[in-house]
């Protein structure tokens, strides 16, 4: 599971961490826990805590803010190459634009299968230009490296569907993944060691 900020993972993402052990995977998050984003000090420590309790293998991974720079973006990629070097991991996961695109890069170099749920396109009908011209293209170009993109609304759904390439499309409603809809076993786990044989996931939010 990877996202670019701890906060991420922490609001929204223990019930599907919880899920992916219970099929199970060895979850394994890719994140920033030094620049965490929008939690407390407090806060971030004690999803630390909760992680390692939990049995889930953390990686500090200092994605910057926002879309980042170029020299930030490429230690980040440098840091997930070597987490997926030392690792076998069965697909990853990602979250947001940012840990999204570089999370998806780095899969693509090492073939893993990725997973996308994007959390709201930045670009909707009346909504600002900006977004149009920075973030669809991104979309659409990283559409190709995704083999799942989750949607959480009708329009992005919709808007996937026709201009989007990943191989498979779905929508849920709200926030985390609905295991009758994505199918995890059949989707992913004939090409993966069963978890007593070493059997891993890397579920990355961005």
């Amino acid at each position: 599971m990877l996202a670019a900020k701890a906060n991420m993972i922490q609001q929204f993402n223990h019930r599907n961490i919880k899920i992916l052990q219970n099929l199970g995977y060895e979850v394994h998050v890719a994140t920033n826990m030094v620049d965490f984003g929008s939690m407390s000090t407090d806060e971030n420590e004690r999803f630390k805590l909760w992680m390692s309790n939990n049995n889930v293998i953390a990686h500090q991974v200092d994605f910057e803010r926002r879309m980042g720079t170029l020299k930030g973006n490429i230690r980040s990629i440098r840091q997930l190459r070597e987490i997926f070097k030392t690792n076998d991991f069965c697909f990853i996961h990602v979250h947001s634009p940012l840990g999204s695109i570089l999370g998806r890069f780095v899969a693509k170099q090492f073939k893993v299968p990725a997973i996308y749920t994007a959390h709201g396109f930045h670009f909707f009908k009346g909504g600002p230009k900006s977004g149009w011209i920075v973030f669809y293209p991104l979309e659409w170009l990283f559409a190709f490296f995704t083999d799942t993109l989750i949607t959480i609304n009708d329009e992005d759904y919709t808007l996937a569907k026709k201009h989007m390439h990943a191989n498979k499309i779905v929508k849920i409603n709200g926030i985390g993944v609905d295991a009758l809809m994505l199918d995890l076993r059949t989707d992913f786990l004939l090409s993966c060691k069963l978890i007593a044989e070493e059997h891993f996931l890397y579920d990355s939010i961005f």
